[in-house]
């Protein structure tokens, strides 16, 4: 019973890591930074209720006070009137359908953002992978180290080995855990910082650095920044037609009653409409400013899609290098030099070559692994880079 009360310990005890699409989805519902572009969306929805709204009415209501000998003072209704200003000539339709072009760009603004987000997150998770397979393998270059320092001690008592080699080893093994501790902050302030993307606290992570992803083509014209500035081209064009509705003659219908001013007591009706001659100013400065606002969105566009095409180009021909030269140190140069360092490890026990002819081969082989590592990480990186224009659907 004893032992499996243990046991059960033991696993509550362990610590899961959070893979990518955990964290990924987290921070789509709690991270802070996607909040302020729901709440661009939710004022553009307010924008709508008030382009649909129609003008409301004033109203004239006049009073007059009246003394008579006979009944003394009194209160009379002497006038009356209600005016309603009319939307014609498509005025609110265009406002609508501005608005609703304006909601439907920040929406992919927000996706636009979503990207970054999720691009942020990439490049973090695989440098907490990254700092994690590093301190692995310092763990493991020390562990090797401590079991060399205790056959060179051995070998000292037995007068085999002189007193530099183990100064030697013990320096290497100082450095060794000096940069372990090293690593081991550098996991803990990459761990805080995505945490502060993520919008919760992560404690660790789970994946392989090594799973690469390709790069393939994009569409650009369904990059979501790129939708989000056509789609304020296509709000602006609207925006162009209300201002042309605008400068139309302005009517409004009203309805007046007032006291007859000759026989008191009597009162008048009347229909009648007021137009407001636009013969001046027919807003040309606003269209104008419209029309200028639309080109530098064009401009825009062609300079954004020139970027991502040389990004694009760039990234594949990074990915082609690195994937490359990832090849090559995996299937080749690594099984080479671990095969090397073995020999050399068994030769310097024998006294065949010195402690510094295997410390040599020995760093030439760690040094191997984390730079293999660190070709991991760039690659992940590139891939992060991707995400951002708009891979990784």
């Amino acid at each position: 019973m004893y032992r499996i009360f243990v046991v059960l310990f033991l696993l509550s005890n362990i610590v899961y890591g959070e893979t990518l699409k955990q964290i990924v989805d987290i921070a789509l519902k709690k991270s802070p930074f996607l909040k302020q572009y729901e709440l661009q969306i939710k004022a553009v929805e307010g924008e709508l209720k008030k382009a649909e709204s129609f003008n409301n009415p004033d109203l004239n209501i006049g009073f007059s006070r009246i003394y008579s000998q006979v009944d003394g003072w009194s209160t009379a209704l002497t006038d009356f009137g209600i005016n309603q200003p009319l939307r014609l000539w498509g005025e609110r339709k265009y406002a609508i359908a501005s608005v609703k072009l304006k909601k439907i760009a920040f929406e992919n603004l927000y996706k636009q953002q979503k990207r970054n987000l999720i691009s942020n997150i990439y490049r973090q998770f695989f440098s907490i992978l990254a700092l994690k397979e590093t301190i692995k393998t310092k763990e493991k270059e020390i562990k090797t180290l401590e079991s060399l320092y205790q056959f060179v001690q051995k070998s000292y008592k037995l007068g085999e080995s002189i007193p530099l080699d183990t100064l030697r080893i013990e320096k290497d093994l100082a450095v060794a855990k000096v940069e372990l501790e090293k690593l081991k902050a550098q996991l803990q302030a990459a761990k805080n910082s995505l945490t502060a993307i993520v919008g919760q606290n992560i404690n660790s992570v789970e994946g392989d650095i090594y799973n690469f992803r390709d790069i393939k083509d994009i569409n650009l014209s369904q990059v979501p920044q790129i939708k989000y500035l056509q789609d304020l081209i296509k709000s602006i064009d609207e925006q162009i037609k209300r201002q042309k509705a605008l400068a139309k003659p302005k009517v409004s219908i009203g309805v007046r009653i007032g006291e007859d001013a000759v026989e008191l007591g009597k009162y008048e009706f009347g229909v009648g409409f007021n137009i407001n001659l636009p013969v001046f100013y027919r807003r040309q400065g606003e269209i104008i400013q419209l029309i200028s606002q639309k080109n530098i969105i064009k401009t825009k566009i062609n300079q954004l899609k020139l970027n991502y095409t040389a990004t694009l180009n760039g990234l594949k021909s990074q990915e082609k290098i690195l994937k490359k030269q990832f090849v090559k140190i995996d299937k080749n140069i690594i099984p080479t030099i671990s095969k090397a360092l073995s020999i050399a490890e068994k030769s310097f026990k024998l006294r065949t070559i010195s402690f510094f002819e295997f410390s040599n081969v020995r760093q030439q082989y760690y040094e191997t692994i984390y730079y293999k590592i660190d070709l991991a990480r760039q690659i992940q990186n590139i891939y992060a880079s991707y995400i951002k224009i708009g891979g990784l659907r």
